[in-house]
């Protein structure tokens, strides 16, 4: 017996995710999409991976400046999401980038400065897999930020994570 294809996007449909915007670029040629295919690689050196649709500018523009970030948002920033996700106002390219406080990250990266956290990366290496690609990039600096309220994404809705009542904070499995 094999998974369908079908059985796998509802499957996947229901991973809980925390929701960032990937980006890259200088202005005024900017690009960046909402994403929740991102995950830790290696903690020596330092690398992140991500999995982008081979088809999107964010895509070929990363592949090509070697540098991005990803801004992991809170839940204050749902319409950022929406918007980097082509949902909300239909804005492409540079217009995306005129909702929420964006600086110049010492990559060169487009870095949204309220994000609950943000990765700079240089591309390591990618590679095409199916529809898709994944970008490892070396993070090379993680600028401090002082939010703890992750947006996730499961089920086709936007929601938040909170501790369970009786996991004291900073408790490690």
């Amino acid at each position: 017996m094999s998974c369908t294809s079908e059985q796998f996007r509802l499957a996947m449909r229901r991973f809980p995710a925390s929701v960032c915007v990937i980006a890259t670029g200088e202005a005024p040629n900017r690009v960046g999409l909402t994403a929740t295919a991102v995950c830790s690689l290696s903690a020596a050196p330092p690398q992140i991976l991500v999995c982008l649709n081979a088809e999107t500018g964010t895509c070929k523009a990363i592949r090509e400046g070697r540098t991005f970030s990803v801004n992991m948002l809170t839940s204050e920033q749902l319409g950022l999401a929406r918007r980097f996700a082509g949902i909300e106002s239909g804005a492409i390219g540079e217009e995306r980038f005129e909702a929420g406080a964006w600086r110049k990250g010492a990559n060169g990266a487009p870095v949204l400065n309220d994000a609950m956290m943000t990765f700079e990366c240089r591309l390591v290496t990618s590679h095409a897999v199916a529809t898709h690609v994944i970008l490892i990039g070396e993070v090379l600096d993680i600028p401090e930020n002082d939010h703890d309220d992750a947006l996730l994404y499961r089920s086709g809705a936007f929601g938040t994570w909170a501790p369970l009542p009786d996991t004291p904070a900073g408790a490690h499995a």
